[in-house]
C-alpha cells in the first residue's frame, strides 16, 4: 500500500467540501476511491482513513475487552464519530458538522499526510499544538536509522 504524505493548504467550499489532494487519492486502492471514513483524532484534528485502512482499524477495536472502560471510550470516541464519507468525480470530500465544531475549523484548513491516515486540522491549532516541538531530540529518541 503506497503512504499518504506531505502537507497541503486548503480552503473549504460553502458546501464545507475540500479536495484531497490527488497525489494522496492516488493511496488508495481501487476498492477505497470512492469512500473515505473520518472520524475525530487526536489533539482536536480529524483523521481520514481509507475503506481498507478503516476495517483494519476496525479489527484492532474488536480485539479490546468490553470489560475495560478506557477500551469502551477509546471505541466509543472513533467509531461513535466516525462518518462514512464518499467522493465526488472531483475527489472532494464533505466534513460533516460534528468534526468541524470539534476540530474548530472554519474556512482553511491543513491536511497532512500520515502514512496509513490523513489529517485535517485547523491551522492556528496545528500550529498551537507543534509549536515547541524538538525534531531532533525527539527523533534521536524514538527512531532508529
Amino acid at each position: 500500500m503506497a503512504s499518504f504524505k506531505g502537507t497541503y493548504l486548503h480552503t473549504l467550499d460553502p458546501k464545507n467540501r475540500f479536495n484531497i489532494p490527488a497525489k494522496m487519492r492516488g493511496c488508495f486502492t481501487p476498492d477505497d476511491k470512492e469512500t473515505v471514513i473520518l472520524t475525530r483524532g487526536y489533539e482536536r484534528c480529524i483523521y481520514i482513513y481509507s475503506f481498507t485502512e478503516w476495517q483494519r482499524l476496525e479489527d484492532n477495536l474488536r480485539t479490546l475487552s468490553i470489560m475495560d472502560g478506557d477500551a469502551r471510550k477509546l471505541i466509543r470516541m472513533i467509531s461513535g464519530n466516525a462518518h462514512e464519507c464518499e467522493l465526488d468525480k472531483q475527489g472532494r470530500v464533505i466534513i460533516p458538522q460534528p468534526l468541524l465544531s470539534f476540530s474548530n475549523i472554519e474556512k482553511d484548513i491543513v491536511v497532512i499526510g500520515m502514512l496509513n491516515w490523513i489529517e485535517v486540522w485547523n491551522p492556528k491549532m496545528y500550529d498551537e499544538t507543534h509549536n515547541g516541538f524538538d525534531l531532533e531530540k525527539t527523533a534521536a529518541q524514538m527512531v532508529k536509522f
